[in-house]
């Protein structure tokens, strides 16, 4: 009904993006590996005011603002999940989700150290080959190890492998994805029924994130504004979001009860190239026996947390008939 109503297209829009959407699920995003998601763009929506519109969901549902640089495989497959099971946020943030891990850690016997930076991975020779050994902490403590896991970005994977220039590849080749983020809490919404925003022909978002999940206090707004920024994005003044988020609620500067201005927030550590999923490094690191890399730019399956997520189980699933001893 909100398609037959809107004003956004025109009939004939309106019929080539309903044609478009309801062919997306039965895309072989597989197939489309060596496309950038502009170009599938191109070669299959023919209106330019309804590509637009395709690329904004796209855009909201990637976070990437370059589509020539972005892997049609990884945003196609990563867009089909999205239609089907939609968006969950967490009651509390995803402060409940550390909590909740830190309370299955603790039950399982995991020893923890927080607050304790590893500054090199340590590895060894051995029968021609190179092995973990264990971890270097900032202050100098070894702690012994024959399996480790590292969970930061390929620039972080980097500086604790110094000298390992397959690692350094894949810091070199890493093209973050970035926003400009807005976060305001406000003792009310001047608005009730203005809840989410997405700008078409600029990259911008608005969202009243406590309309889905508990986030605020009873009769407030937890509401978050954000720009998508490109490879070319220098700086983003936090007036701008303010100035967007005035069209979606007029008059919340009086309401603010907190607020936080991030310019220049990471939300991907590596784009998904065009050469496809399968060319993220894997989880298990071939070169280095012992260790392994998770987060969202590794392996072939998924887009960010689901990334995150598929390459830590694929570490878990390949490691757990191994017999390590003692992983850190």
């Amino acid at each position: 009904m909100s398609l037959m109503t809107t004003d956004l297209l025109g009939a004939a829009g309106k019929v080539e993006f309903a044609r478009v959407m309801a062919a997306l699920p039965r895309v072989d995003a597989a197939a489309t590996v060596g496309l950038s998601l502009a170009r599938w763009l191109r070669e299959n929506v023919s209106r330019d005011d309804v590509r637009d519109v395709v690329t904004m969901l796209f855009r909201a549902a990637t976070y990437g603002v370059d589509m020539e640089l972005l892997g049609a495989d990884a945003a196609l497959a990563h867009q089909q999940v999205y239609l089907e099971r939609g968006v969950r946020y967490l009651d509390g943030g995803w402060e409940s989700l550390v909590r909740g891990l830190d309370g299955i850690a603790e039950a399982a016997g995991v020893e923890r150290h927080v607050s304790a930076r590893v500054e090199e991975v340590l590895r060894e020779e051995a029968g021609g080959a190179s092995r973990v050994r264990g971890v270097r902490l900032a202050d100098g403590t070894q702690w012994g190890a024959e399996a480790v896991v590292l969970t930061g970005g390929p620039g972080d994977v980097a500086a604790l492998l110094p000298g390992d220039a397959v690692a350094a590849g894949w810091a070199a080749r890493a093209l973050p994805v970035k926003m400009a983020s807005l976060d305001v809490g406000l003792s009310r919404l001047p608005r009730p029924d203005a809840l989410l925003a997405f700008g078409v022909d600029r990259p911008w978002y608005a969202s009243v994130h406590s309309a889905w999940a508990r986030l605020a206090p009873e009769g407030g707004a937890m509401v978050h504004v954000a720009k998508y920024l490109g490879p070319e994005d220098r700086r983003t003044e936090e007036a701008e979001l303010e100035d967007f988020l005035e069209s979606l609620q007029p008059g919340w500067r009086a309401h603010v009860v907190a607020r936080r201005f991030l310019p220049d927030l990471r939300v991907m550590h590596a784009l998904p190239p065009v050469e496809g999923l399968g060319a993220r490094p894997p989880p298990l690191v071939a070169h280095v026996r012992g260790l392994a890399v998770v987060g969202d730019w590794v392996g072939p399956e998924g887009m960010l947390v689901d990334a995150s997520l598929a390459s830590a189980e694929a570490v878990a699933r390949a490691w757990r008939g191994a017999g390590w001893t003692r992983a850190a």
